[in-house]
């Protein structure tokens, strides 16, 4: 199993991390989060991938999905090189509760956060 990236377009912003799975699957290591502007949502979303994996050694070949969230995330209607890329609906998950649940917490730009999981 290789990097599970997570990437939240934003309307100025879009932020990027990654796991690094184990042998289970199961994320088990942060790749260092970063932040990218730009005001068109493609040209971030290639930017923030380019840079992440610039920053951080790593090839796509060693990225097995892309789970995507935000408001610019709807722009994607295909792979982004050839990537596994996934939606991931934040506001249908905010009732779990992060200590019954492993994840990470999305906050938008209008201030509401949200607690999601990788699928």
């Amino acid at each position: 199993m290789g990097v599970v990236i997570g990437i939240d377009v934003g309307g100025s912003t879009t932020k990027i991390v990654g796991f690094d799975a184990d042998r289970g699957g199961k994320p088990s290591r942060l790749i260092k989060p970063q932040f990218v502007r730009a005001t068109d949502p493609i040209t971030s979303i290639y930017g923030a991938l380019g840079k992440f994996t610039l920053q951080n050694g790593l090839s796509l070949s060693d990225i097995d999905r892309v789970m995507m969230t935000g408001v610019g995330s709807s722009y994607v209607e295909q792979p982004i090189y050839s990537l596994d890329c996934r939606p991931v609906q934040c506001w249908h998950r905010r009732s779990l509760s992060l200590r019954a649940q492993r994840g990470y917490s999305c906050q938008y730009g209008n201030g509401n956060s949200y607690h999601t999981r990788f699928c």
